[in-house]
């Protein structure tokens, strides 16, 4: 099985490979190929941290070349050149007049007139020498697009986040990938797939911490407001059943289950479901009652409600913008509209389906909903 082996080996700042300029906020995660047959991630290291600093200093502004990617995978690592934080050099090709996602055009003092450089990640594939990607690399790549989704929760909605440097600039890169779109359909379907990832490691079932009997019930009340709870062993975000709020809890605690390098119990609501929560001191408390208490279940799984992180001024149409359920303009419902010059609240933007602007995700009566691209101006808070 392939597993992610991921380093971080950050190469030195130099104005045409690192600058150290901030990203606005990650929003996409682009796709490429190095195009460099046979040049392994470390190979790359080399060449970033050296080889292409020393030749841009010798030559005249015109004639640098600026490029650089966060990530680099091969079929034995994926190693972090560039902080995950940082403005990397890959899919402002042509500037703006060629950005096909327009909900990718980021704007800041140091590029006015925007670039998707911004807003992204970037993870280049390292190709054979024989011009194919590996199938390991293609694997280990779906790893390194799970560890990022864990990283930055937005990043989760998978087909709508992680794109193609085609898809930003329509530049013919990954080339296999735009040749032969299935190959990068699979690509996403193995980001999606359990099966790729290698558990960090697995839930060990341990030995109750007391026991009980019919007569009593080990109840765990969150101290806390907004306590998670899992649908299993684990401490992911995806794996959230909901939040409980301060005093409520399970009546039935079942038994301790070690996750990682921390504890959590296994607990029973009324209804004799299973969830699983910290078993921490500073979060819950553990009470002995009659197993006749009277004390409330918890209340249904509350979600938390989107954040936003701007909002965007209607404009380009001639009346209203459609605010839509799903990013697909000929498979959406429409839930309203918005007139022209109003501003809606953004918690980021999707490429989706049926739209060369994409889509800006708004909050529509406390949910999201989504509206085309092209329809909106983006202020950040």
């Amino acid at each position: 099985m392939i597993k992610l082996n991921y380093k971080e080996k950050h190469i030195k700042k130099h104005p045409t490979t690192r600058t150290g300029i901030k990203l606005l906020r990650v929003q996409a995660v682009v796709n490429h190929w190095t195009a460099n047959y046979g040049a392994s991630a470390e190979n790359h290291f080399k060449y970033f941290n050296e080889t292409l600093p020393n030749q841009n200093d010798d030559l005249p502004e015109d004639d640098k070349r600026y490029a650089s990617a966060h990530i680099f995978v091969d079929k034995h690592k994926a190693l972090e050149l560039v902080p995950l934080n940082e403005v990397c050099f890959g899919a402002n090709d042509g500037g703006t007049a060629r950005l096909k996602l327009q909900t990718l055009r980021a704007t800041d003092s140091s590029y006015p007139e925007g670039n998707a450089n911004l807003l992204c990640i970037h993870v280049e594939m390292c190709v054979e020498p024989d011009g194919t990607i590996h199938p390991d690399t293609i694997a280990r790549t779906a790893l390194v697009h799970q560890y990022l989704q864990r990283n930055f929760k937005q990043l989760r909605e998978t087909k709508n986040r992680f794109v193609r440097h085609f898809d930003v600039t329509g530049k013919n890169c990954p080339a296999p990938m735009v040749s032969n779109p299935n190959l990068w359909k699979e690509l996403l379907e193995l980001t999606d797939s359990k099966v790729v990832i290698p558990p960090n490691k697995p839930a060990v079932i341990e030995a109750k911490e007391e026991n009980t009997d019919s007569s009593k019930t080990n109840w765990v009340r969150s101290k806390v407001d907004d306590l998670r709870y899992y649908s299993k062993p684990s401490w992911e975000d995806k794996d959230v059943a909901g939040h409980l709020p301060k005093g409520y809890g399970f009546p039935q605690a079942v038994r301790k289950v070690r996750v990682d390098n921390a504890w959590q119990y296994e607990v029973k609501n009324s209804e004799g479901e299973t969830y699983y929560l910290t078993a921490s001191e500073e979060f819950v408390s553990v009470e002995h009652k009659p197993a006749t208490s009277t004390a409330q279940k918890p209340a249904k799984p509350r979600k938390s409600g989107p954040i936003a992180i701007g909002e965007i001024k209607i404009v380009n149409v001639s009346a209203a913008a459609i605010i839509q359920d799903r990013p697909d303009r000929n498979k959406s419902k429409n839930l309203g509209t918005i007139q022209k010059g109003r501003t809606i609240q953004v918690t980021g933007s999707v490429k989706g389906e049926n739209s060369d602007s994409g889509y800006w995700e708004v909050i529509y009566d406390g949910d999201l909903a989504y509206i085309t691209g092209k329809f909106g101006k983006y202020s950040a808070y």
